[in-house]
This record gives C-alpha cells, structure tokens and sequence, in this order.
C-alpha cells in the first residue's frame, strides 16, 4: 500500500478480499486486493463490474506456478464485462526473484493481448 501511505511496509497474503480508496489529485480510486487462493477465485468475477484496470501480480520468485496465474489472468480476460481494460502485470519480488519482466511477457503471451498492457 505504498501508494496510500507512502511507506513500504511487508505486507502479509491476502487470505480473503479488501478494500481501500485512495485519492490521487483529482484522480479517486477503489482498490480491490482480492487474494489468489484457488478456493476464491472464482468469485472474482463477482468485482468485474465498473472496472477500468486490472493490476495483476505475480510472485516472481515462484516460477512453478506462473503457469496457473498465466490461466487465471487469461480466464479473467475472456469475460465480456473486462475486454477492454488495461493490464499491469506487476512482477513482485524483483529484487530476490527468478523470473524477469522480460520472461513475464514471454510466458504470459503479453504480445497476444489486444488490449493495452505492460509488465
């Protein structure tokens, strides 16, 4: 949450869903941290609605499992209410991980997209 209280804290897994308004000039935001845990996922779809961006972050240090949030993220984007909106991969974990944003956009076919994206 560096961007509300501008401090970099360590934050722990979200085990379920929360929520936060941030206000950035004129600019009001409603951030949604909803956790990744296979049991809810499925009630993602549940938040589509009004979404204008998607900031999508993968643990880079966890290479194993890049190819579930590859599916996840792409399953999302196949819904009719978020096909137009914008998409931040955010590869967390630079500093200690294994996979580059260059290998991000490699393995999540970013070139495919067409829509505007950046990793």
């Amino acid at each position: 949450m560096q961007l509300k209280i501008s401090l970099v804290s360590k934050l722990k897994p979200t085990i379920d869903f929360h929520v936060e308004s941030i206000d950035y000039k004129n600019l009001r935001m409603a951030l949604w941290d909803i956790g990744g845990q296979k049991a809810i996922r499925g009630l993602w779809k549940h938040y589509y609605a009004h979404t204008d961006a998607i900031i999508f972050i993968v643990d880079s240090c966890d290479e194993e499992r890049l190819d579930v949030a590859k599916e996840e993220l792409m399953h999302m984007l196949d819904d009719e209410e978020l096909r137009d909106i914008t998409v931040l991969i955010c590869s967390h974990k630079q500093d200690i991980g294994r996979v580059t944003p260059a290998q991000m956009v490699t393995k999540f076919e970013m070139h495919k997209l067409k829509r505007p994206w950046q990793v």
